[in-house]
């Protein structure tokens, strides 16, 4: 069961093995928001995020829960490490009037469905939407299981303490680097090194996902690709693991012969997304349904698509696949209901009044049909008024890019005249002309570009793009393989793996 399956049918549980501290004081928020990796101060109440500390090295101390209602702030940490986590906070309570203190209540969680608790806290747990309560739900959905709780870690690269974390990690090389820290909250504990490893090479050893038949043959520990350590395998689950894999072999969709205990196994790792958030994951919802109702799953794209709404109540496309879900069904009574709805969050949709007046026709409503025929007509050329405005736009900014462009190509053209073989400036003549479509004369740049400077990754993209477009093929493919070998070496992990996809695609 993935964990889109999983939430649409709902868990509950009590969270154990991590322990309590309630916060109080008026600088409660402002002395956390400068002790720790996330942002605090921008968190609206009953809610909740992964927060962590770091030292001033960047290293890891610890991760918790951190959980913001409007009187008081909750500290949710691993039970192993909670008491040297209290004690690291308690350290720099000088002038701050802030309190910390243990608090032995239980807390609850649930996953989708609507908890019954009147104190519910929202956010993301294991990965996915969930409310934690001081209230145990008494729905009669199933508990959440460990093995269900491990995949849904492994599946969503949620951190646990002592497996994927430890202390003394440095903290880009952690989860915790995408869940847990801001890069535009403000001033923390370690923030420099922090951001100085984020905006150099990154992390030289990160998780990334990794589903295959052949998981059950690999053990938990390091392993090799290329003669040298690729990774590490920190915990799996049937058929998906969670591995620590260097810089260089984190490449979507890229395959590596992994050499573990004198055996080997052609394998294809994923990465983690950079950013989990509710919108993300309605999102990733919103597309595992439609895949769903494509594949005659019809109930389960129906549950999917109304977790979507109660999760983000705008999401105006989750409406309008929904109401065309029940009119095929003939059900068009809820049809025109998630028509209206769709409406009230886009009162611009042309497709609400076409679907509401094509349902209110088969229940026999001529006249309200009409009206509302008469009212997508009229919307329709309001759209087209906003087209016409858009394109006049758009002509606008492509002649301003043109006179940016002409201005580039002149400054170009007056470097190479000094140094033909500049390679930012040849570099920037292939851009003009791809810019044109004028190919060959990108080709011949870009080639030179390599020639010169056989490390210039971002030159490898634009070639193997100006050599498919021009129909050689097993040229461009050659050259992503270079630029994927020459990115990855560098650490360059986004041109990477965009000539990753792309030689996929070919």
């Amino acid at each position: 069961m993935n964990k889109f399956e999983l939430f649409t049918e709902g868990r509950k549980g009590i969270l154990s093995n991590w322990n309590l501290c309630v916060v109080t004081g008026k600088d409660r928020e402002s002395f956390f928001q400068g002790q720790t990796t996330n942002d605090i101060l921008s968190m609206p109440y009953n809610t909740f995020n992964l927060n962590s500390r770091v030292d001033r090295t960047g290293k890891v101390q610890f991760f918790f829960i951190n959980i913001k209602t409007e009187n008081e702030l909750f500290l949710l940490f691993p039970s192993d490490i909670s008491e040297v986590a209290i004690a690291e906070f308690d350290k720099y309570i000088i002038m701050d009037e802030v309190t910390l203190a243990k608090d032995d209540r239980k807390l609850f969680f649930t996953i989708s469905g609507v908890s019954e608790a009147s104190d519910n806290m929202t956010g993301l747990l294991f990965g996915v939407p969930a409310s934690i309560s001081f209230t145990e739900n008494q729905s009669s959905i199933k508990q959440l299981t460990k093995q269900e709780e491990l995949e849904l870690k492994i599946e969503s690269g949620w951190p646990t303490w002592n497996e994927d974390v430890q202390s003394g990690d440095l903290i880009n090389n952690t989860r915790l680097n995408d869940l847990a820290v801001s890069y535009t909250k403000g001033c923390f504990l370690g923030q420099e090194t922090v951001a100085k490893v984020q905006n150099g090479r990154g992390a030289s050893f990160y998780p990334s996902f990794l589903e295959s038949d052949r998981v059950e043959e690999l053990e938990l520990g390091p392993f090799q690709i290329n003669g040298r350590k690729g990774g590490e395998v920190i915990c799996k689950s049937g058929r998906i693991a969670m591995v620590k894999l260097f810089r260089e072999f984190r490449i979507e969709n890229r395959s590596f012969d992994v050499i573990q205990n004198e055996k080997s196994l052609n394998l294809t790792f994923k990465n983690y997304p950079t950013s989990q958030s509710l919108e993300d994951f309605s999102h990733e919802l919103y597309l595992y349904a439609v895949s769903c109702f494509q594949n005659e799953k019809v109930d389960i794209a129906i549950s999917a698509l109304q977790a979507v709404i109660q999760l983000t109540p705008a999401f105006s496309d989750a409406y309008e696949s929904l109401g065309v879900i029940y009119g095929r069904q003939e059900k068009f009574e809820l049809g025109i209901e998630l028509m209206d709805k769709l409406l009230a969050t886009d009162e611009t949709s042309v497709m609400a009044h076409t679907n509401k007046s094509l349902y209110l026709m088969r229940l026999g409503k001529i006249e309200e049909a009409e009206e509302e025929k008469g009212l997508a007509t009229v919307k329709s050329f309001a759209q087209f008024g906003k087209d016409a405005k858009e394109k006049k736009i758009k002509e606008e900014q492509e002649k301003e890019k043109e006179n940016q462009i002409n201005q580039r190509e002149a400054m170009f053209k007056q470097v190479l005249e000094i140094d033909k073989d500049d390679t930012i400036a040849n570099f920037g003549m292939a851009d003009v002309y791809f810019y044109r479509k004028e190919y060959e004369k990108a080709k011949e740049h870009l080639m030179n570009v390599v020639t010169v400077d056989e490390k210039y990754s971002t030159a490898y993209t634009l070639l193997g793009k100006t050599l498919e477009i021009l129909g050689e093929i097993e040229e461009a493919k050659k050259i992503y393989e270079k630029g994927i070998e020459v990115a990855s070496a560098k650490g360059e992990l986004m041109p990477a793996n965009e000539m990753q996809a792309r030689l996929v695609k070919l």
